[in-house]
């Protein structure tokens, strides 16, 4: 009944003009079974309501929704709707949006004993965070709050919990990079590849851009053949940042190492736009 179009139309008209008990109510029916995938951007029109009851229902779906989708593009849409409600005015929804993406962007990673599950499960965290950081400017800046400000914060969990944080922010480092590099030779014509891609590199940008180091001098010995190529110019900016804020922290680079990426930098200068 819920996929009849006349039924859908009706629907969408009563999370858009309702009281909020009505609006509630119709977030209970599309909760049936997998009928919230269905509904998800309905529901997200009232993510930001003014009704903290809707909120945290919305809330609830979008972690339900999150959990059972198979689509990049659906989780990474409930993922930035979580996400903004980092700056709710009402703490506990604030607590709800940071525990949910905390359970699902570290949690299932810890607890994940077999080397091979973990690494399926990095690949998928991976996969969403890169859009989550990469979907816009405001998505972009929330994440990186998330980032800096409550993953890498000590101050905001346990002893335990941030050890498990920060291992998790490395393997999903080491897993960036090599993914990264093992589609560097690549001539992918395919737009969605060239997009997940520059996905990659963003947030690899954003992981090198922390307080502390997630990227290794290993690392940038394997992303250096980027530099050579004639990759795109986000591409090449991401790489420069990546770069730029690794040398920063990191030190004891061979001096042969420093020298080839010098001179590189140098005869590339003249093509380089005013970002890079």
């Amino acid at each position: 009944i819920l996929s009849s179009p006349m039924v859908k139309e009706t629907i969408e008209k009563a999370l858009i003009d309702s009281s909020a008990s009505v609006k509630d109510a119709i977030l209970d029916l599309v909760s049936i079974g997998s009928s919230s995938i269905d509904f998800y951007r309905q529901i997200n029109m009232n993510y930001d309501h003014e009704s903290v009851l809707v909120r945290k229902h919305v809330m609830k779906i979008n972690k339900t929704i999150y959990d059972e989708s198979e689509t990049r593009s659906i989780k990474v849409f409930v993922a930035c709707r979580i996400l903004l409600r980092t700056e709710d005015e009402e703490d506990t929804i604030i607590d709800m949006a940071k525990q949910i993406l905390l359970e699902r962007w570290i949690s299932t990673i810890v607890e994940e004993q077999s080397l091979e599950k973990q690494a399926e499960v990095c690949d998928g965290v991976i996969s969403v965070m890169s859009g989550v950081a990469n979907a816009d400017e405001k998505c972009a800046q929330h994440f990186e709050w998330f980032l800096n400000f409550f993953l890498l914060n000590r101050n905001m969990h346990s002893s335990e919990r941030y050890d498990n944080v920060f291992q998790c922010l490395n393997k999903l480092t080491d897993t960036l990079v090599q993914y990264i590099v093992e589609v560097q030779g690549t001539d992918s014509k395919s737009d969605g590849q060239k997009k997940k891609r520059t996905d990659y590199l963003n947030l690899l940008a954003k992981f090198s851009d922390t307080s502390v180091s997630f990227i290794t001098k290993d690392h940038i010995v394997a992303l250096y053949p980027y530099l050579l190529s004639d990759a795109s110019s986000d591409l090449h900016y991401y790489i420069l940042l990546v770069f730029k804020n690794t040398f920063e922290k990191t030190a004891n680079f061979k001096q042969k190492f420093l020298y080839d990426v010098e001179t590189t930098l140098l005869s590339k200068l003249p093509r380089m736009n005013v970002r890079e």
